[in-house]
């Protein structure tokens, strides 16, 4: 079981090392540091752009509130101003839903931008463009005559000339308008050919056929190099300039209280919207209220002129009947029988009106809907139940006209609507049945009485009965006249008394308010943010993306082979470098190498003579440049070596120590040449090379030869150190198939140029078994400005181990100051690579 345990956790070990696309996040953060004046360069920018587009590129917006409460309290002398609120609105609990609807639909709008006057729209032209005005802060107002045809769409600035007069310019093209009529708010034409003068004066009418306004100057300084124009619009587009930025919510849920704000693009404009439309809802408001009275009152002056007439008719026929008949009065039972008959009269007449009002109202309500109601408490009717439906109804009604405004009128919506309207309807008209009814009754009991004391009056002679008839009617006409006087001066008392239940609290002023946009404050914390986490999220893409070798751990997390040696960046792009400058950290690095080859040999080879390969992953990692100071490295040491230049499809090392690649190991392989001619000799006494000869067309057979072999038994002979410069393993196989003769292989990858994923292959041969006694060496290693420095190895291994012990430590001025360090962070000629 412990065995099983133990393979299981070196194969997840080893599956581990083998995957290339490990994120290192102590390697990110130091790429984030390192890239610090990216950072920088972003804020900067990012502070420049948010600068900019703070003060000139967004408009400055502003907020104007205003509050009021909706009072349901009686302001008039009947229940009916009471309820008003309620009818109106549709009842307490949805007054303040449908208030806010009111307030921001587009009828509204269209109200409130027909008083300021919204569809003259004032631009003024500033330093770096042009920006919304307003009349308030513009030297200049325009008076358009609404019921004049005017040409929209038509941009003209206004240009004072003198105190008196001022130029017109056209800022877009005079073709390219419409003509329109403000009081019919319709479209008359398209692209008229107008013209506009070139100069007018002040207060006096422009007009054409196609036009008609007046310029008018104001309080405000006009100077004569200030740029202001205007342009006129229909009453849609003011509408949805003075409904854009509206709101309307409580204060706190449940509230009365309610509070309308408006964004726009000038303090003085969103003041002028609020304030205006609280004015015109006070006004609707009021003028829904005594709409009922208003009604009631033209009843009553209607009925008024019918009875006064009746009234003069039976007063001039009572007083003739007196004075001919010399009757004045009736005593006794005469007496009795005559208030008994003119009561009753009364309450018949009286039941009469009302059952004659009902029927009017059930008429108005059927064909007016709600519109057509009365006050009927005026006439002492007392109906609550007829309120409530009404209250029902005009909902209903209101929320017919704003489905109106997103349905159309055969939709679905609308149907629904409309039949609940209808149901409404027949519900009052139920209700003045049954009103009906019960006073038709109670009118039937009065002529009942009314027919008992006419069979007496009937006994009374025929003079007395005719007296009876007309005193009577005189009295009743008289009375229904002096009680018509009384309702109509209470429902001129009720319209006189009724009071808007809008109450404004606080109107909206201005007071130097500050703009609520752009909140710069926020925009630039949003801009710096952008700056960090732009260039982090690139450098993050940057590293998940960037699968090259970057350090000694990548190797390490890569590959179980071992790393035996770095060697530093050759800055001077010397070739043989432990030759030419050994003292020179790469030659230390070289040297360092050369030792811990004892290492890697095979084990059970007790000869003095070693072979030693070299190759890489693919061309460009620096294997050629290895193999050179390697062979060098040994030679140097006296021990007598020979560098065989294996890769024959790419041969190298010649130039390098000036030496010709006429006959190489491709002849010597091919037949074509002994062996002794193709060996060179160098500056260095120990060291030999075979250079790879001309290019074959069969490489790889010739290194699968017994030729081959022979070399190597000869050269084992005669030679310390023989070295193998043999072909990428990641193009061809050549040096796998050349292993088989080394005592050690060193693998050779680039700092920053070979791939991670390119290790894979080499290292899964290794976990297996098939390649032994191999190294890596990592090439091309740079400590400072690198993801390799400060992990763990420091630089010994190439860059040296402190200032002086390298020769080119003597040439190097450490300046410790801001200045030097400035310097070195510039020094970009350290991050260019030794090709």
């Amino acid at each position: 079981m412990t065995s099983t345990n133990q393979v299981s956790k070196s194969v997840s070990d080893k599956t581990k090392k083998n995957n290339p696309l490990f994120f290192d996040i102590e390697r990110f953060l130091y790429r984030v540091f390192s890239n610090w004046i990216l950072f920088l360069l972003a804020i900067i920018f990012a502070v420049f752009i948010c600068i900019y587009i703070n003060n000139w590129h967004l408009d400055r917006t502003y907020r104007a509130v205003t509050t009021f409460n909706i009072s349901s309290k009686s302001t008039g002398n009947t229940s009916l101003g009471s309820n008003s609120i309620n009818f109106i609105w549709g009842g307490n609990s949805g007054k303040s839903d449908i208030l806010i609807e009111i307030l921001e639909s587009r009828t509204h709008a269209y109200n409130v931008a027909k008083r300021i006057e919204a569809y003259v729209a004032y631009w003024e032209e500033g330093t770096l463009k042009k920006s919304n005005s307003h009349r308030d802060l513009s030297p200049f107002l325009v008076k358009v005559d609404t019921l004049h045809n005017q040409i929209i769409g038509v941009e003209l600035e206004i240009r004072k000339m003198d105190d008196d007069s001022f130029q017109i310019i056209p800022l877009t093209s005079q073709n390219d308008n419409q003509l329109y009529n403000y009081s019919k708010d319709s479209v008359l034409g398209r692209n008229r050919k107008v013209d506009f003068p070139k100069t007018a004066k002040f207060g006096e009418w422009i007009e054409q056929d196609e036009y008609k306004f007046k310029i008018l100057k104001t309080h405000r300084f006009f100077n004569s190099i200030d740029k202001y124009s205007f342009v006129l619009t229909d009453l849609d587009v003011a509408a949805n300039r003075v409904r854009n930025g509206i709101s309307v919510e409580p204060i706190k849920k449940g509230s009365s209280i309610l509070s309308l704000s408006k964004v726009a693009y000038s303090q003085q404009e969103a003041i002028d919207v609020v304030n205006n439309s609280l004015d015109i809802l006070s006004e609707l408001e009021l003028e829904e209220k005594n709409l009922a009275s208003k009604r009631t009152l033209a009843y009553i002056n209607e009925q008024i002129g019918i009875v006064k007439s009746k009234v003069d008719s039976s007063s001039l026929e009572y007083q003739k009947l007196q004075k001919d008949t010399r009757i004045y009065d009736f005593s006794g039972e005469k007496a009795e029988i005559l208030a008994s008959v003119t009561l009753l009269e009364r309450q018949r007449v009286e039941y009469e009106e009302k059952i004659k009002l009902l029927n009017s109202v059930s008429n108005n309500v059927f064909q007016s809907g709600s519109q057509g109601m009365m006050d009927l408490q005026v006439f002492g009717m007392d109906e609550p139940n007829f309120s409530n439906e009404l209250n029902i109804l005009r909902g209903l009604e209101l929320e017919r006209e704003n489905l109106r405004l997103l349905y159309k009128s055969d939709s679905r919506e609308i149907k629904e609507i409309d039949n609940k309207i209808a149901e409404s309807k027949t519900s009052i008209q139920r209700l003045i049945n049954s009103s009906r009814n019960r006073l038709n009754k109670e009118l039937a009991n009065i002529n009942q009485e009314l027919r008992k004391y006419d069979n007496k009056a009937y006994q009374l002679p025929e003079q007395e009965k005719e007296f009876l008839d007309v005193s009577r009617g005189y009295a009743v006409n008289d009375e229904l006249y002096n009680q018509l006087l009384s309702q109509y001066s209470q429902a001129e008392l009720q319209i006189a008394s009724n009071l808007s239940d809008i109450t404004v609290i606080d109107y909206a002023k201005f007071l130097g308010q500050p703009p609520i946009s752009p909140d710069k404050r926020t925009n630039m914390v949003i801009a710096i943010g952008l700056a960090l986490i732009l260039p982090t999220l690139f450098l993050l893409l940057r590293e998940i993306l960037d699968t090259k070798i970057k350090g000694i751990r990548d190797i390490i997390n890569v590959s179980n082979i071992p790393l035996i040696g770095i060697i530093g960046s050759n800055h001077d792009n010397d070739p043989v470098v432990v030759l030419d400058k050994p003292k020179s950290s790469i030659s230390e690095a070289f040297r360092a190498i050369r030792s811990n080859l004892q290492f890697l040999y095979k084990t059970g080879n007790k000869s003095d003579n070693k072979t030693i390969l070299i190759t890489s992953s693919i061309g460009g990692e620096g294997k050629t440049f290895v193999s050179m100071n390697i062979a060098t490295a040994l030679a140097i040491s006296g021990k007598k070596t020979i560098l065989i230049g294996v890769d024959m499809r790419k041969p190298k090392i010649f130039d390098e120590f000036e030496l010709t690649n006429k006959i190489g190991l491709s002849n010597y392989l091919s037949g074509n040449a002994e062996l002794q001619q193709t060996i060179q000799k160098t500056k260095v006494n120990t060291l030999d090379i075979i250079t790879g000869g001309p290019i074959p067309p069969n490489p790889s057979e010739l290194l699968l030869s017994d030729t081959l072999n022979e070399m190597f038994q000869k050269f084992k002979a005669e030679y310390d150190f023989i070295v193998l410069d043999t072909p990428p393993v990641g193009l061809v196989a050549d040096a796998f198939d050349l292993m088989k003769y080394a005592d050690a292989s060193l693998y050779v990858t680039r700092f920053d140029y070979t791939y991670r994923g390119l290790l894979n292959g080499i290292s899964e041969k290794y976990d297996e078994g098939e390649v032994k006694s191999i190294g890596i060496v990592l090439n091309d290693y740079q400590t400072k400005g690198s993801y390799g420095y400060g992990y763990g190895y420091g630089y010994s291994y190439g860059y040296g181990y402190g200032y002086g012990y390298f020769e080119e430590d003597a040439e190097y001025d450490y300046d410790p100051s801001l200045a030097g360090k400035i310097k070195r962070l510039l020094r970009f000629n350290r991050y260019t690579k030794r090709k």
